[in-house]
């Protein structure tokens, strides 16, 4: 039984979130194998997938991540509206820029 809170479930998840995003520095996101996450992540094969379905899935993570994290950004600013838009810039600026090259 895999806990989500154990500390190597939670660094493997992030070290296959991470390859990934650097694997799409490098190519396409179809070229990405999963040996090439498990190889970049420093990660075995039953660990991605103690963790993901495929790497559809994975990616479906990563977006998740970012919508929660300009949810939890939005949530910010209307306690305190001072900036609205600098945060949601700088917060999607790189993902934007990763996604349109792909």
């Amino acid at each position: 039984m895999v806990l989500k809170n154990d500390l190597r479930y939670v660094k493997s998840e992030e070290a296959f979130k991470q390859a990934f995003l650097e694997l799409l520095d490098e190519m396409p996101k179809e070229k990405i194998s999963i040996s090439l996450l498990c190889e970049r992540a420093r990660c075995s094969r039953p660990a991605f997938y103690n963790h993901y379905v495929d790497k559809e899935d994975l990616y479906a993570a990563i977006i998740h991540d970012f919508v929660e994290h300009l949810h939890n950004v939005s949530l910010r600013h209307e306690a305190n509206p001072e900036n609205p838009g600098e945060d949601y810039r700088a917060s999607s600026e790189d993902f934007f820029d990763t996604w349109l090259r792909h």
